[in-house]
């Protein structure tokens, strides 16, 4: 298999999951290619909302995860999705977020939610950028093993 045939597969896959529409956290109003998103190893689906208070007890544990993990060379890309009540309430919350965000209208939210069995917030699911689960409930695994589980994580892609 080709390099750009296996660049296809992976991009077909995560974009199956997640949509194609991306934004950085940090300037709403950039758009951020797919390809930008699946061009690292790991990918972090963020369940979140501003007025979850879990939510804000782990974003600073999050925020130092994701920092030291892509110290040298980026490793993990986290992608946001809001479960906020209102575009307000999203985007004074992601203005906080170094990294990427789906737009909080988009429909594919829904299927993200159900695709993962959303239950509760925060919630963190690492999937390698073909879309395979690496860990499905990740907040805990970030919360006792620390960057650490990235260097697990990639000797098994």
């Amino acid at each position: 298999v080709s390099t750009q045939s296996t660049w296809d597969i992976h991009k077909f896959m995560v974009e199956a999951i997640l949509g194609a529409k991306f934004l950085e956290c940090k300037d709403l109003k950039k758009p951020v290619p797919l390809s930008e998103i699946i061009s690292v190893p790991l990918i972090g689906i963020y369940f979140s909302a501003r007025w979850c208070a879990p939510c804000k007890d782990f974003d600073p544990i999050l925020n130092d995860f994701y920092t030291e993990v892509n110290g040298p060379s980026k490793k993990l890309e986290i992608v946001f999705c809001s479960c906020d009540n209102t575009p307000a309430e999203f985007e004074e919350y992601a203005k906080e977020m170094p990294w990427k965000a789906i737009p909080f209208e988009d429909p594919q939210m829904k299927t993200i939610s159900k695709t993962y069995g959303l239950t509760g917030l925060p919630r963190l699911v690492i999937i390698k950028n073909n879309g395979t689960v690496v860990e499905a409930n990740a907040k805990d695994v970030v919360i006792t093993k620390g960057p650490p589980i990235i260097g697990l994580s990639l000797i098994h892609i």
